[in-house]
């Protein structure tokens, strides 16, 4: 291993009687002939999932977790030296390397279902009354080859005809952007299923939940990321200061002088920062006694429209 010296190893060994050079090289061959299998998997470069790749994965991992534990079992032969912890940093680094693995389908945006691997945001989608198979391909997933791409939704979700009729009610699952327009969304983390689209984030105001810091639902992140577009302000971004409103627009000015085309453009610059959102639009702007209130809608990457209203201040 890389950074040991050959005689810390034989000395682990001779203490511990575990065959620490064995697996070593076991890591090295995992990283270099099974890693890429993986990841050409969740990445869509393969189409099959290489299920010895994945087996020597979780073994690998379970052994890793066996070494840790002989630093606990014989801790009282292997303190007599320091140069053992830099065995256990390495194995603590190798730990960490195979959990990053293990979530690669994150890492890689991937969404991964059953009998399916699509590169595309999944989610689960109600069909219409009198709404066909054809239609919803056509309709919801902007694919205008629906006389025979149909069969895809049908394939995807084992449908057989009876499964679906002209009363609507069934519900199936659907890749968002249809072949032309896949979506990525790179502000988010996660398998791209469903909300997860969204993401996760912490509540704006601070607050604790079973004692951590409260983690709000998709919908409740997506919501609260339109809410600090709107308000957001240049310079209130230390990271990106040129992003929000620039108060010079509003503040300080009579009504007549506010600059309304400057601030609906910044307005749509700044949300379209956010990968999470396919689309702003403002809808009205109305003046009450010496406010101004400003109405706008955000289209999300799964559809869902949010609309909200800001004051300028």
């Amino acid at each position: 291993m890389a950074g040991l010296r050959t005689d810390i190893i034989d000395r682990f060994e001779r203490l511990t009687k575990y065959r620490l050079a064995d697996y070593f090289d076991r890591y090295l061959q995992f990283v270099e002939q099974d890693y890429p299998k993986i990841v050409a998997y969740y990445t869509g470069r393969a189409d099959e999932a290489n299920m010895d790749a994945f087996f020597e994965l979780q073994q690998l991992r379970q052994e890793t977790e066996r070494v840790v534990m002989l630093f606990v079992d014989k801790k009282e032969a292997l303190r007599e030296s320091a140069e053992h912890w830099e065995i256990m940093e390495k194995v603590d680094d190798i730990l960490l390397t195979l959990e990053t693995v293990d979530n690669t389908a994150k890492w890689a945006r991937s969404s991964i279902t059953k009998n399916n691997f699509n590169p595309k945001p999944e989610v689960q989608f109600t069909m219409r009354q009198r709404q066909t198979l054809e239609r919803v391909w056509s309709d919801e997933l902007g694919n205008p080859n629906r006389d025979d791409e149909w069969i895809k939704i049908a394939f995807r979700n084992d449908l057989r005809e009876e499964d679906y009729n002209t009363m609507g009610g069934a519900v199936v699952s659907v890749s968002y952007g249809g072949q032309t327009s896949s979506i990525i969304v790179r502000s988010v983390v996660d398998n791209m299923i469903g909300e997860k689209v969204y993401g996760l984030d912490v509540q704006k105001r601070m607050e604790f939940e079973d004692s951590d810091l409260k983690v709000l639902t998709y919908k409740e992140t997506i919501k609260q990321a339109a809410e600090i577009l709107s308000e957001l302000r240049r310079e209130g971004n230390p990271e990106f200061g040129d992003h929000g409103l620039q108060r010079e627009l509003f503040v300080g000015v009579d009504m007549a002088g506010v600059q309304y085309p400057a601030i609906i453009r910044q307005m749509t610059a700044t949300f379209g920062t956010d990968d999470t959102f396919k689309s702003f639009q403002v809808t009205a702007i109305r003046q009450e006694q010496d406010a101004v209130f400003i109405d706008f809608s955000v289209e999300t990457r799964l559809s869902e429209i949010i609309d909200k209203t800001i004051k300028l201040a």
